[in-house]
């Protein structure tokens, strides 16, 4: 299905930008669409309709997972009761897993404000997988980063002096530079299928009163949060949807977060 684009201007800190409008849902194409109905059939369905529910709302998350599908990155999603890591997610073999409890926490069940709290659970859990689709996308370049860095290491080991201790300090600070940025790429991945997911539901235009208050509100964007409120020159610089490109300048602001910030994301 092809998407119709409307334009929109909208003034935001002063600047004039032309906001797109998408009139369509993203389409779920093969192979992802087989992943999702293997999901959704093997058991434990309270919690893989919510997460294809979620998936759902936000058609550029969508066609991100449709791209890893048809490239062979993205094998399947699974609902791991023993996962652990950041957001309480992980990937391993092309399969994105997520806890029933990070779910769980993102769902409440009922009417009243708790349609609301499930509306905004939905995005939490779309910034979720927009994150690990990040990840996923470039887990052969940072695992080739990590075998370089092992390679030279045992390379510098062999061309120290007996007696000489060996300083790898370079070598660790270009490895921690490599998982910085990738981190950095996935909060921002992350956070513009978030806010993909907001417009979609609002009709495509999110004022930037409404982008920012999701930004500061959101369970997992504090990082981002903080580096929109860095000095000017440094913050974070969006686009005309209000999204922030994972651009050299964006990531290097979300990394001087990351290096910084002594606040836990919330799980």
């Amino acid at each position: 299905m092809r998407h119709r684009t409307f334009n929109v201007i909208v003034l935001i800190c002063g600047a004039l930008f032309l906001v797109p409008l998408r009139g369509a849902a993203a389409t779920i194409r093969a192979p992802l669409a087989s992943i999702l109905t293997t999901f959704t059939n093997g058991g434990d369905q309270a919690h893989t309709v919510a997460v294809v529910s979620a998936i759902k709302t936000s058609p550029r998350l969508v066609e991100q997972l449709n791209d890893l599908a048809a490239s062979g990155l993205l094998k399947g999603l699974a609902i791991n009761p023993s996962g652990a890591g950041r957001f309480q997610a992980t990937h391993q073999n092309g399969v994105i897993s997520l806890t029933p409890q990070f779910i769980d926490n993102q769902t409440p069940a009922g009417g009243g404000d708790d349609a609301l709290r499930s509306e905004i659970g939905a995005r939490d859990i779309v910034f979720v997988l927009g994150y690990m689709a990040s990840k996923l996308r470039t887990a052969q370049d940072v695992t080739a980063t990590d075998t370089k860095m092992m390679a030279d290491f045992r390379g510098l080991v062999a061309t120290t002096p007996k007696g000489q201790s060996s300083d790898a300090t370079e070598l660790v600070k270009q490895s921690q530079e490599a998982h910085l940025q990738d981190e950095a790429r996935a909060y921002l991945e992350g956070w513009n299928d978030e806010i993909d997911a907001a417009m979609t539901a609002k009709g495509g235009l999110l004022a930037p009163r409404e982008a920012f208050q999701l930004l500061k509100e959101s369970r997992n964007t504090h990082v981002l949060f903080e580096a929109a409120l860095l000095s000017p020159g440094d913050r974070l610089i969006p686009i005309g949807t209000l999204q922030f490109p994972p651009d050299e300048h964006n990531r290097r602001a979300v990394v001087s977060v990351l290096t910084h910030t002594t606040v836990p994301d919330f799980q």
